[in-house]
């Protein structure tokens, strides 16, 4: 006897970043679903209403070029593909065996894998740098509270880390603990 087949229903959805780098998928996938729950007719908070979100995205871009102070953070987007361009960079490269001691370590100290490999980065740059001190502003995608889910795009995923490194003193676990 055939069984009948099982229907899922899912969505996907995929952002291209376009606009100066302007669509955050969070606040605009937070609206798809409170739509859709309004939809099946739950109740759900109304956002509050944005007038024209171009405007502000430009807004932010030019404060952001023009040095003017704004109130959120204004910093330019990463990436995670190789650019050959004129600057200077850090690449920090680990051979097979090395990131599967990497992740034994992260695992047995509970450290997430991105917090281990961004600590092994600081303690590289100070040990070449010789400093004592280090600072980044690093892509944070969670959101601090209902006033950064609701921003649209620009900036509002970055914070600044600031790592001390006693060279006489540190050790790797102990500045990768530090950074997590």
């Amino acid at each position: 006897e055939a069984k009948e087949p099982v229907m899922v229903s899912f969505i996907s959805i995929g952002m291209y970043h376009a606009w100066a780098d302007g669509n955050c998928y969070l606040p605009l996938v937070q609206d798809f679903f409170a739509y859709y729950e309004a939809a099946q007719g739950r109740s759900v908070l109304q956002p509050p209403p944005l007038d024209n979100p171009f405007k502000e995205l430009q807004r932010r871009l030019f404060d952001t070029f023009l040095c003017r102070p704004a109130p959120l953070r204004a910093s330019i987007r990463g990436s995670i593909w190789k650019h050959a361009g004129k600057g200077f960079g850090h690449t920090l490269g680990l051979e097979p065996g090395a990131m599967a001691a990497l992740v034994r370590a992260c695992s047995c100290y509970r450290v997430p894998l991105d917090v281990g490999l961004l600590g092994l980065v600081v303690c590289a740059m100070a040990r070449t740098d010789g400093a004592d001190f280090l600072e980044f502003t690093l892509y944070a995608p969670m959101r601090d509270g209902v006033s950064d889910a609701m921003s649209v795009g620009l900036f509002a995923d970055w914070r600044d880390l600031s790592v001390s490194i006693d060279r006489d003193l540190a050790t790797t676990l102990g500045t990768v603990l530090q950074v997590s």
